[in-house]
């Protein structure tokens, strides 16, 4: 295949009210999945080699070649894998030009079925309202998620990278302390692999308090 006929493909779970939806989603050109998905204002999002299933018979999977998704009950997109994006997507000296920093919130986002503990990317001079404010996507890019379904039906689930669908958030809130410093700046790639889940940090629970030292006991 020449460059010209490339694809990139990311394989995707799309959460919607009903359904769990696996599949491969196809560019044409290199994009971080958020920007694909608000760069792209057709009705339905088309996916390859896709299975879905409700979420109440999760054992009850349908396989079908291609499926059209619709991008407004699109609730969550999250992804499973993701192709090594091309040697000049990001040149050194344009990181180097465009430093752009961004701090990592810890927050909690809630829409009528699902609960999503994350960090979300702000920038250090504006405060977090202002922040969602002049954001007009309608897909948020999240790190390091956390999925909790609210109607006791389906299973929690952890995630690197998700896009949240802005348009079903019922209600948000920051948790922890202050947001992170992240070293990164905003044009790089998040991660063009999977981390080590297994040696990240774990983060406190918002109402965690502190042990009592030797001498406080």
């Amino acid at each position: 295949m020449t460059e010209a006929n490339k694809l990139y493909t990311f394989q995707v779970e799309i959460l919607t009210k009903g359904l769990l939806i696996r599949g491969y989603y196809d560019m044409t050109i290199y994009r971080r999945l958020s920007d694909a998905l608000n760069s792209d204002q057709r009705a339905y999002f088309v996916l390859r080699d896709a299975s879905l299933a409700p979420h109440m018979h999760p054992n009850q999977v349908q396989h079908v070649p291609q499926l059209f998704v619709d991008r407004k009950e699109t609730l969550i997109v999250a992804t499973i894998s993701e192709p090594k994006p091309p040697a000049d997507y990001y040149h050194s000296t344009e990181i180097e030009r465009t430093p752009l920093q961004r701090d990592l919130q810890l927050m909690l986002f809630f829409t009528s079925d699902f609960a999503l503990r994350a960090q979300f990317a702000k920038r250090p001079d504006i405060s977090l309202m202002e922040t969602l404010e002049r954001n007009t996507d309608d897909f948020l890019p999240l790190t390091n998620v956390q999925i909790f379904p609210l109607t006791g039906v389906g299973q929690a689930a952890s995630h690197n990278f998700v896009c949240l669908n802005r348009n079903h958030i019922v209600a948000l809130c920051p948790v922890g302390g202050p947001p992170l410093a992240s070293k990164q700046p905003e044009i790089a790639p998040s991660s063009l692999e999977a981390p080590n889940t297994a040696e990240e940090k774990q983060l406190p629970d918002a109402e965690q308090e502190p042990e009592p030292s030797a001498s406080e006991e």
